[in-house]
C-alpha cells in the first residue's frame, strides 16, 4: 500500500504521471541491460565495453533524474536534449552488443514509441525517422545475415510510431472534449445556482432601492426650491447616480436569472447585426473606432429570440468599444459552418486585450475588469446563448484585442432568405 502512495506523491511533484514514467523508464532499462550482462558468458568480448557503457548511462540517468526532481520544469522543457542522450546511449549499446543483432533494439522501439506518446503523430514520426536511420548506420557493418530482421525491425519500428501516435492524438482530442464539457456543466450548474440567489436578492433589493431613489429625487426638488448651497446638491446627485447603478445591477440580476422561456421564431443572423449596428454605430464610432462588417450571404436562419439575441450583440459590442483607447477597430463578422448545421457570428476588437487569468472567469457573474462595470453582461450572453443551444468562446491576448465566437444552430425548416 505503500508504494502506490509514494508514486503518487513523487508525480505530483514532478508535474503528472507522465512525467513520473521518465525516472521509472530509466530504472528499468538498466536493470534491463544489468540482467543482459549477467546473462553473456565472461568471456565474450562485448561484455566489457557494454558494461561501461551502461555504467555510464546509469550515471547520466542518475544526473537526469535529480535534475528532474529538482527542476521538473526546466527538464521538460529541454527533454529534446534528454532524448538525444536516450538515443546515442541506446545506438552505442547496439553498436557493441551485435549491431544488427543484437536484441537491445528493443529500446530504440520503447524510445520512438513513447514520444508518438507523449507528443504526438508528428513528433513521433520524426523521432521515428532519426532513430531508423541512426540504427541503420550503426548495424551496417553487420548486416550479413541479418538484412530480413533488420528489415522487420524497422518496419516494426515505423509501424508502432504511427500507430501510437495517431491513438495519442485521437486520445489527446478526446481529452480536450471532455475538459470543454465538464467545464461547460461546470459554469451551467454555477449559473443556473447563482441565477436563483440573485432572484431572491434582486427582489429584495428593488423596492427600497425604488424608495431610496425617487426620496432622493424629491430632495433634489426641495434642494433647488429652497436654494440650498451647490455642496448639498451636489451630494444627492452622487447619491441619486448610485442608486440609479444599483437598480440597474438588480435589473440586471432579474435578467440573469429569468427562467420563462422567449417566443421563438426563425431568426436572419444578418439582420441582427443590421439592425444593432443602426442603433449603435454612432456611439461606437466616436473617438476613431471604426467598424467593419463581414456578413456571409444565404445565412441559414436560426430558430430564437431575436431581442434576446440582439442584447448579447449589444454586449459584445459595448465591451468592444470600451476595451479600445483611442482608434481602433471592431470587425463583426458571420458565417454558416462547412457542414451549414449552425451559424457563427463572431467580434473581434484591437483593444487592450483581456488578461490571460481573467479569462476562465469572463463569463462569470459581478467578474469584470472595467471600474464601472457590474459584471452581468457577459453572464447574461452566457445564459442567452446557452439557451439557444449554442456555445460562445473568447480569446483574447494582452494587447492584441479579444475576439468573441457564438455559434448556434440553424432552424430545422433551414429557412433563408
Amino acid at each position: 500500500m505503500h508504494v502506490p502512495r509514494l508514486l503518487q506523491r513523487a508525480a505530483s511533484h514532478l508535474g503528472g504521471p507522465r512525467v513520473l514514467a521518465l525516472p521509472l523508464l530509466r530504472v528499468l532499462a538498466i536493470i534491463l541491460g544489468a540482467l543482459w550482462v549477467a546473462l553473456t558468458p565472461p568471456a565474450d568480448p562485448r561484455r566489457g565495453a557494454v558494461t561501461a557503457t551502461l555504467l555510464g548511462f546509469a550515471v547520466y540517468s542518475a544526473a537526469v533524474i535529480v535534475a528532474l526532481s529538482a527542476w521538473p520544469a526546466a527538464v521538460v522543457r529541454r527533454s529534446t536534449l534528454v532524448l538525444l542522450g536516450d538515443i546515442a546511449f541506446a545506438l552505442a549499446l547496439i553498436a557493441l552488443s551485435g549491431g544488427a543483432s543484437s536484441t537491445l533494439f528493443l529500446a530504440l522501439l520503447v524510445i520512438a514509441g513513447l514520444q508518438s506518446y507523449y507528443h504526438g503523430l508528428r513528433r513521433g514520426v520524426v523521432v521515428g525517422v532519426v532513430v531508423a536511420l541512426g540504427y541503420l548506420f550503426v548495424s551496417w557493418p553487420t548486416l550479413d545475415g541479418e538484412t530480413a530482421n533488420v528489415v522487420v525491425r524497422l518496419a516494426t519500428l515505423l509501424g508502432t510510431v504511427v500507430g501510437v501516435g495517431i491513438l495519442a492524438d485521437l486520445e489527446a482530442s478526446e481529452r480536450r472534449k471532455v475538459t470543454t464539457l465538464t467545464a461547460s456543466v461546470t459554469q451551467a450548474e454555477k449559473l443556473a445556482a447563482l441565477g436563483t440567489l440573485a432572484a431572491g436578492i434582486a427582489h429584495e433589493i428593488n423596492n427600497p432601492i425604488g424608495v431610496i431613489t425617487s426620496r432622493v429625487e424629491l430632495m433634489r426638488l426641495d434642494a433647488d426650491a429652497h436654494h440650498l448651497p451647490n455642496e448639498v446638491r451636489n451630494d444627492l446627485d452622487v447619491v441619486h447616480r448610485h442608486a440609479r447603478r444599483v437598480a440597474r445591477i438588480t435589473q440586471g440580476l432579474l435578467s440573469f436569472a429569468r427562467k420563462s422561456p422567449h417566443a421563438r421564431s426563425p431568426v436572419d443572423l444578418n439582420q441582427i447585426v443590421d439592425d444593432t449596428l443602426v442603433l449603435l454605430e454612432h456611439p461606437l464610432t466616436r473617438g476613431g473606432v471604426t467598424i467593419v462588417t463581414t456578413r456571409a450571404p444565404g445565412l441559414p436562419r436560426l430558430m430564437g429570440d431575436a431581442n434576446a439575441l440582439q442584447q448579447v450583440l449589444v454586449n459584445l459590442l459595448t465591451n468592444a468599444r470600451d476595451a479600445i483607447t483611442g482608434a481602433g477597430t471592431i470587425d463583426v463578422r458571420t458565417e454558416a459552418s462547412p457542414d451549414r448545421r449552425e451559424v457563427r457570428l463572431s467580434v473581434h476588437d484591437t483593444g487592450r486585450g483581456i488578461p490571460r487569468e481573467a479569462l476562465p472567469r469572463v463569463f462569470d457573474p459581478f467578474f469584470t475588469t472595467k471600474p464601472e462595470g457590474t459584471g452581468l453582461g457577459l453572464a447574461i450572453s452566457y445564459g442567452i446563448v446557452r439557451d439557444h443551444g449554442g456555445t460562445i468562446d473568447v480569446d483574447s491576448r494582452p494587447d492584441h484585442g479579444t475576439t468573441f465566437t457564438i455559434a448556434l444552430p440553424i432552424a430545422n425548416t433551414n429557412a433563408r432568405d
